[in-house]
């Protein structure tokens, strides 16, 4: 099952794209494809403005990179920053370096 979203324009991070182009994203979130709009058939979603797909929050990706497996995955927001207050034991060499990693990836 898809979802489908289409927008005045669709920045790709390189170039904007405007009209007959749709992202599709699945029930999971996971951006599938851009197609065309004569290929998409019924159920768009439309806004107004622009849809950037793909953005991460580079902020808190990089500046918690270090706890990369430290924090089980699924537990909830609670839970997520819980581990994120009470683990921040790790050395800043430790934490720069998996910083620079996570760069790279």
């Amino acid at each position: 099952m898809y979802r489908k979203f289409k927008a005045d324009q669709i920045f790709t991070g390189y170039e904007f794209l405007q009209g007959n182009v749709l992202l599709i994203a699945s029930e999971t979130g996971e951006i599938i494809d851009l197609i065309d709009e004569a290929e998409a058939g019924e159920g768009i979603e439309t806004f107004e403005g622009i849809l950037s797909p793909g953005f991460i929050n580079c902020h808190c990706h990089l500046e918690l990179s270090h706890l990369r497996g430290f924090i089980p995955k699924g537990t909830g927001l609670v839970d997520f920053v819980f581990k994120v207050v009470t683990g921040r034991h790790f050395e800043e060499a430790e934490i720069l370096s998996a910083i620079r990693i996570a760069e790279d990836e």
